[in-house]
């Protein structure tokens, strides 16, 4: 995450200036088209945080004690993406071997709540319904 943050820092802060900036000096410029100008940057560091966060915790389990009791590696850096209401999250795993029951599992993706062939979070399906009422 921390990394993330730092490029939001070094380049998305000044794209963000410029847009209120312009909201501020545009006289024309609505309160509809600031929200959507902000709303690209942020949505971009979200999907950065989630991304990274959820590798972040794969991390954990390649180097965790108690993962090599239970679970051996079988690949690393396996993609997988899913749709979040800030976009396409796109991340990495590990796929590893239970030493007892011989399943595979993703232990990052099991710890996050994604499941086999997930295409969309819950939080899209729970902004779907809610825009239904």
């Amino acid at each position: 995450m921390q990394t993330s943050i730092q490029q939001f820092m070094e380049f998305e802060i000044k794209k963000i200036e410029k847009i209120v900036e312009s909201f501020m000096n545009d006289e024309t410029m609505n309160i509809g088209e600031f929200v959507l100008g902000l709303e690209k940057p942020l949505q971009e560091l979200q999907r950065e945080i989630i991304a990274e966060t959820i590798e972040g915790i794969d991390e954990v389990d390649r180097n965790s004690i108690y993962r090599t009791d239970r679970y051996v590696i079988e690949r690393s850096k396996d993609p997988n993406a899913f749709t979040s209401t800030c976009g396409e999250i796109h991340y990495t795993r590990t796929y590893f071997k239970s030493k007892e029951t011989g399943d595979y599992i993703y232990l990052a993706d099991q710890a996050c709540g994604i499941t086999k062939n997930m295409i969309k979070s819950e939080d899209v399906v729970i902004e779907s319904v809610v825009s239904m009422l």
